[in-house]
């Protein structure tokens, strides 16, 4: 599994939006995740996407920099840690 850091976020968008950003540049990531704030919940601006194969987390930076998501550019980068960045909930 690869990760790809995704900066520049609008606050106001939501997982099911960004998905479908990458799915109408014809990239399918297993999955997308917004960072946010632990108490009120707010998006921090930036995210993640997980991808199963590593040359699909590469296309999807190289075709995908740069272009435009509700109004602003996004910075994709493939991420410096590889752990999934859907983490499944524990309770503790």
């Amino acid at each position: 599994m690869k990760k790809v850091f995704i900066g520049n976020i609008p606050f106001s968008a939501q997982e099911i939006q960004l998905q479908d950003w990458f799915h109408s540049g014809g990239i399918q990531p297993a999955g997308v995740a917004i960072v946010r704030h632990k108490v009120t919940g707010n998006s921090r601006g930036f995210g993640f996407a997980d991808f199963d194969d590593v040359s699909l987390a590469e296309r999807a930076v190289a075709e995908l920099n740069g272009g435009e998501f509700q109004g602003r550019r996004l910075m994709l980068s493939i991420a410096r840690s590889d752990g999934p960045a859907i983490q499944a909930s524990s309770d503790k």
